[in-house]
């Protein structure tokens, strides 16, 4: 009598084992929990860690001018500045007596005499003959470039607060951000409610908020025609003071290029987070960013 072979069980069906490093990689990461907007006065300010920079030149004496000295200076002798690599480290100077001064404090309106003190300030340690108007326009250009890029950063890559600060501290997009980080004060409140609408319960978020500081990118001296039907404060500051003057100081050219303003970023292949990196150039990840190809708005 012939014995029935046993059949073997059927083998369940599984997807296949993926060799791509990209495909393992992301299949690897753990679900991001959605973003709950954080109680008041609790949430990161990762960019208030202290970054390496270079510091500000010392001053010179022979360029010191008092605030009704350098207005009389003739516009004739005011340079240019433009957005190439040759004017880098004066835009970060820029950017430094920016934040020294309170300038940045300010909305929709601007007093023309902050920014006439960084234009002398910049020149009592440089020698650069800078207008009110240029030191406004980097301000302004500087300004919008980081709000488009933290839009981006969080819409399309839907980054937390870590990546988002090792993004800009590695970047290329945003060379001066050593020098500029403290803008991200300005945006704080928009950061947090366009984290709320892209990576958590986006029917509670503050669109209004979003809306009205996205129309503060449009800045003008407070002498300057204002837009039509305007009815906010206009030099009121926006932000607490939270900036002394440091020791050691005493209290119309275009720029002829703009940064991007469109950012294509590239899938990241690998992404570990070390805090110890917030505060140092050294890149600890790997995240490419492709070349903006269009002009897109928000």
């Amino acid at each position: 009598m012939s014995r029935r072979k046993r059949s073997r069980p059927e083998k369940i069906a599984q997807d296949p084992v993926s060799t791509d490093p990209i495909v393992r990689n992301v299949l690897s990461q753990p679900k991001k929990v959605p973003f709950v907007r954080p109680p008041s006065g609790t949430a990161l300010r990762l960019w208030k860690q202290k970054i390496d920079r270079d510091p500000l030149p010392e001053v010179r004496m022979e360029f010191y001018r008092t605030m009704s000295e350098y207005i009389k200076i003739e516009e004739s002798r005011l340079e240019p500045i433009g957005w190439g690599p040759e004017d880098l480290q004066t835009r970060n100077i820029v950017y430094a007596f920016i934040e020294l001064t309170g300038a940045w404090r300010y909305g929709h309106r601007v007093p023309r005499k902050e920014f006439i003190d960084v234009a002398r300030r910049v020149y009592h340690c440089t020698g650069r003959l800078l207008s009110a108007e240029s030191c406004l326009d980097i301000w302004l250009k500087g300004r919008l470039l980081l709000r488009k890029f933290l839009r981006t950063a969080i819409e399309d890559m839907l980054m937390d607060p870590q990546e988002m600060e090792s993004a800009l501290i590695t970047s290329e997009w945003i060379p001066s951000y050593a020098y500029m980080k403290f803008a991200r004060e300005v945006f704080h409140e928009y950061e947090i409610e366009l984290r709320v609408k892209y990576l958590g319960d986006r029917t509670d978020a503050d669109n209004e908020l979003i809306k009205r500081i996205e129309k503060e990118d449009d800045i003008r001296f407070d002498d300057e025609e204002s837009n039509a039907g305007s009815d906010d404060d206009k030099t009121a500051p926006v932000v607490a003071p939270e900036h002394q003057e440091s020791e050691g100081f005493r209290s119309t050219n275009k720029m002829n290029a703009a940064p991007p303003m469109t950012f294509k970023f590239a899938p990241p292949t690998t992404f570990e987070f070390d805090p110890s990196t917030v505060s140092q150039f050294s890149p600890p990840t790997t995240i490419k960013f492709a070349p903006p190809t269009t002009f897109e708005s928000h």
